[in-house]
């Protein structure tokens, strides 16, 4: 009876202590203290997981686009003649301009979603 009572005594101990050290990095410390059911204690995000899912392959997408965008590049400049020569470069600044648009969209997307400030 006796190594049964020190052995709830220590898984009691055990996990007091695991709950106090492994609630502070996240800040459930604070909601731990409260005296509400267990049952009551959830906590709600405003992240979305489909969203973050999303933004992840988007990245890899833009990656693979890009890459290709600038592969065909020298073919599209080789066929060019003295007339196409403005559309070319317009082309150039489009294409550098969405790049940093979706370098910075992709950012803010993931920076967004993961403070919760969607």
């Amino acid at each position: 009876m006796q190594n049964n009572y020190k052995s709830q005594d220590f898984q009691s101990k055990l996990f007091q202590s695991l709950t106090k050290y492994g609630s502070k990095p996240f800040g459930f410390d604070k909601m731990l203290t409260e005296d509400v059911p267990l049952k009551k204690r959830e906590i709600e995000y405003a992240s979305s997981l489909p969203l973050q899912i999303i933004l992840y392959f988007n990245v890899y997408y833009s990656i693979v686009w890009a890459i290709g965008t600038c592969f065909l590049w020298p073919l599209l400049v080789t066929r060019a003649t003295d007339d196409n020569l403005v559309w070319i470069i317009l082309i150039l600044f489009a294409f550098s301009l969405t790049v940093i648009l979706e370098i910075i969209r992709l950012y803010m997307g993931y920076v967004g979603n993961l403070s919760e400030r969607v």
